[in-house]
């Protein structure tokens, strides 16, 4: 019953350059979906590869969602990667004509990178990334290198951002970006506006709550060094105490935000439990 009353869901939205927030409709309320990255955009669909979150399994899957454009309602959802282990943030990397995704899979201990098959609707693992506990790690490319940026557990929602560079076949660390807050933790893949890396951050409040909102952070190299400079933050619409995930892809941006089912009793445990924590 407590676990009933504590429930939450993510909802997701397509958000334009001014911050209008238009949610897509799920007709599911036995899960929820959130971390969506765009995998394609036709005239008429939006297509998003997200992590599926059922009560029942309590564990999160890659899934596959086709939205109408017009309506935004969802006209088709399948799971294309099920593992015994929690999966969340799945990562898109691009190269020619051929998909690859590494989703979060900080359970397993390590980070695969995926083919993907839209035909088949297939995930294939092609090889081990980096064998830590990443959460939300990301590929981009920054000063001519081709870098990963994550955390990892048991510091996900901290101040520490990894960055990881290409040794002997994986993924090791070279260096440690350390914030002033707790913003070390991605919430997208990064993007170019005006010339500038673009990389969303999760805003943490170092405790109870994380992805309270996004950071905005221009990235830029000194001293051979990665550096971060904040440009803006936003937070969730009216109603939602959670965004933790912004993507961009052919002029479309997607977002997802949580609400709780039952506020009143969240708050009122969330304070009972801070009371007890001085």
């Amino acid at each position: 019953m407590l676990d009933l009353l504590k429930r939450h869901r993510w909802d997701l939205a397509l958000v334009d350059d001014e911050w209008n927030f238009s949610f897509i409709q799920i007709p599911y309320k036995d899960r929820w979906f959130a971390d969506p990255f765009i995998l394609d955009v036709t005239d008429e669909e939006i297509v998003l590869l997200v992590e599926e979150y059922s009560y029942a399994l309590k564990r999160g899957r890659i899934a596959r969602l086709c939205i109408s454009r017009e309506t935004l309602e969802l006209k088709g959802m399948e799971i294309v990667l099920d593992l015994p282990t929690h999966l969340s943030f799945p990562a898109i990397k691009r190269k020619g004509n051929q998909v690859f995704v590494y989703p979060e899979n900080s359970e397993s201990g390590s980070c695969t990178l995926y083919r993907y098959d839209d035909i088949l609707k297939k995930m294939t693992p092609i090889s081990t990334l980096c064998k830590e506990p990443l959460t939300d790690a990301i590929l981009t490319d920054i000063g001519g290198s081709e870098l990963m940026l994550s955390t990892r557990l048991p510091e996900q929602n901290g101040k520490r951002l990894g960055v990881y560079e290409l040794i002997d076949g994986e993924y090791r660390k070279v260096h440690t970006i350390i914030f002033d807050d707790y913003v070390g933790r991605n919430a997208g893949d990064t993007f170019l506006r005006d010339g500038v890396i673009c990389r969303p951050a999760q805003i943490c409040d170092g405790s109870y709550g994380y992805g309270l909102g996004i950071s905005f952070q221009a990235l830029e190299v000194k001293g051979g060094e990665i550096k971060a400079r904040e440009i803006s933050r936003r937070y969730p619409p009216e109603g939602y105490d959670g965004m933790h995930t912004f993507n961009s892809y052919k002029g479309i941006h997607v977002v997802d935000c949580r609400r709780y089912l039952y506020p009143a009793v969240r708050n009122a445990l969330h304070a009972i439990k801070s009371a007890l924590c001085k």
